[in-house]
């Protein structure tokens, strides 16, 4: 079952990514209702992205930008046909939760059973 995000965090430090062992610059710390986080890269980014707009998605950047009421951060995601979308963090967990939501619908086959090998990311 999907988690709903409640925090996203960019950590422009980066991380070493477990799988390939790597320093990667930035990672993104997602926080979870259950009060649970998870670590997650670019390529995984990616790929919840384009599965939750069912677009695929080139790049992304996070931004900030200082207004009289304070700091706000934005997200700015280009498309592979080059159509740009400025989006709120709230847009940006929402997209990512749906992305993961149709992943996983995806890979649930008839039975209502995941198939083997199949991880679970939120």
């Amino acid at each position: 079952m999907t988690k709903t995000i409640v925090t996203i965090s960019q950590m422009s430090e980066g991380k070493i990514n477990p799988k390939t062992e790597l320093m990667e610059k930035p990672a993104w710390q997602l926080g979870f209702e259950d009060h649970t986080a998870d670590i997650l890269f670019r390529s995984k980014m990616l790929e919840l992205l384009s599965r939750g707009y069912h677009k695929t998605v080139e790049n992304f950047r996070r931004g900030d930008v200082t207004t009289s009421s304070g700091q706000t951060s934005f997200w700015i995601v280009v498309f592979q046909d080059y159509e740009v979308r400025l989006q709120t963090n709230v847009e940006i967990m929402k997209i990512i939760t749906d992305g993961h939501r149709n992943i996983e619908r995806e890979s649930t086959d008839e039975n209502g059973t995941k198939e083997a090998g199949e991880e679970t990311y939120l």
